[in-house]
């Protein structure tokens, strides 16, 4: 009976350790092992410029520890989406980390996006910071209004340039025929 029980005690602490060390709270969770929070901070503010309507962002944090923790990064903009979620979990080693994020423009123009640094279980946050990303890229109404604007360019174009040498052939033969004097033109109707 006595062996049981210490095979049982000795299963009992190895449960505990493997219990501990994946905790959010253990050795490689979001909290050192003296209970402080991680000295991690998200990137200075900076700014992106999105050529197309769907590209991706680098999001950089830093572990400033000795070890590694883990975090979540959420992510919030008016202007731009996130199609692979607007939060994710990341495993930072120490030092500088850089992670690339997929975003969609559905406007153009300038738009801000939070970058908030959450503990593991995201009840505390860490850090916060601005980004700023400019999108010059056409939407799909920017782009009919101005091929519309291009057409009716183009019309007026070809109508006015028709116009044109239609009036410079009028003045040519209008200049090629024979003047007759108006006085002449009444003495041959009379004779007549």
């Amino acid at each position: 009976m006595i062996r049981l029980g210490r095979r049982f005690a000795l299963s009992a602490i190895a449960v505990a350790f493997v219990v501990v060390s994946l905790a959010p709270g253990g050795p490689a969770g979001a909290q050192d092992t003296d209970g402080a929070l991680p000295d991690v901070r998200a990137q200075e503010p900076q700014r992106f410029t999105l050529t197309s309507r769907a590209a991706t962002i680098p999001i950089t944090v830093v572990n400033e520890g000795e070890a590694a923790v883990d975090i979540i990064v959420a992510l919030s903009s008016d202007k731009l989406s996130f199609p692979a979620g607007d939060e994710f979990p990341l495993r930072l080693g120490p030092g500088l980390n850089s992670v690339d994020v997929d975003v969609e423009a559905r406007a153009t123009g300038d738009s801000l996006v939070v970058v908030r640094v959450l503990s593991a279980d995201g009840t505390t946050e860490l850090d916060r910071t601005r980004l700023t990303v400019r999108s010059t890229a056409l939407s799909g109404v920017g782009i009919a209004i101005a091929v519309v604007a291009l057409a009716f360019l183009l019309i007026w174009w070809v109508r006015n340039h028709r116009d044109l040498r239609r009036d410079r052939r009028l003045v040519v033969r209008s200049e090629q025929r024979p003047r007759t004097d108006p006085d002449t033109t009444d003495a041959t109707a009379d004779q007549l």
